[in-house]
């Protein structure tokens, strides 16, 4: 149970940085 709690947590993880990185390109594109 706890795997599973953390394997879903891990995704969210991931899916958080790169919605980070995709908003930062964004940013920068937007600033050029």
């Amino acid at each position: 149970m706890s795997a599973v709690i953390f394997n879903g947590y891990h995704q969210d993880v991931n899916f958080f940085m790169f919605v980070v990185c995709f908003d930062s390109r964004l940013k920068l594109l937007l600033m050029a």
